[in-house]
């Protein structure tokens, strides 16, 4: 199954049938797999100085890396509620545990999903539904171009990966 391209920021984030693909990086890609589970992922994470932050940017960051998936878990859980169980799977970020110049409110907010996810696996647990986070590292996406071609930047990354490459989205 191929993922499906939307924007997040929509009031209605699991209208997944009309997603277009789009050259923002303020996209989801979700797979719903059968009904019984979810993956959903969005970033947008271009690099700020804590005092160039201002409250709509804030804003913007935390309905494209946040908001889309408590209300995709409020959207889909009933069902999963309904059959017995289900897994629900939210991505965060290695940044939500690593400190980075420039990325104090990505950060923040990919620390929020963690927090957002256990939260909810305590919740829904006890009804059947796994609620899990997974934390990529370093993914050769167009958001990471800059740091795939830093002669600089990319060996300090890649030597803190134990594979020694970065990964790439189809894994």
């Amino acid at each position: 199954e191929l993922p499906v391209l939307t924007d997040v920021r929509r009031d209605d984030p699991l209208d997944l049938s009309t997603g277009q693909q789009q050259a923002h990086p303020e996209v989801v890609h979700a797979r719903v797999v059968a009904d019984d589970r979810q993956v959903r992922d969005a970033a947008r994470d271009d690099r700020h100085a804590w005092t160039e932050v201002t409250p709509e940017y804030w804003d913007e960051r935390m309905d494209t890396n946040l908001r889309h998936q408590f209300f995709a878990i409020q959207a889909v859980a009933p069902d999963m509620i309904e059959r017995g169980g289900g897994s629900i799977i939210n991505m965060s970020s290695i940044l939500a545990n690593k400190a980075m110049s420039g990325t104090s409110v990505y950060s923040a907010i990919k620390s929020g999903v963690v927090q957002m996810t256990r939260s909810m696996a305590h919740e829904l647990g006890p009804l059947g539904i796994r609620v899990n986070c997974v934390h990529p590292g370093l993914i050769e996406t167009d958001m990471t171009a800059w740091v795939m071609k830093s002669p600089d930047i990319l060996p300090l990354v890649l030597a803190q990966i134990s594979l020694g490459r970065a990964g790439q989205p189809r894994e």
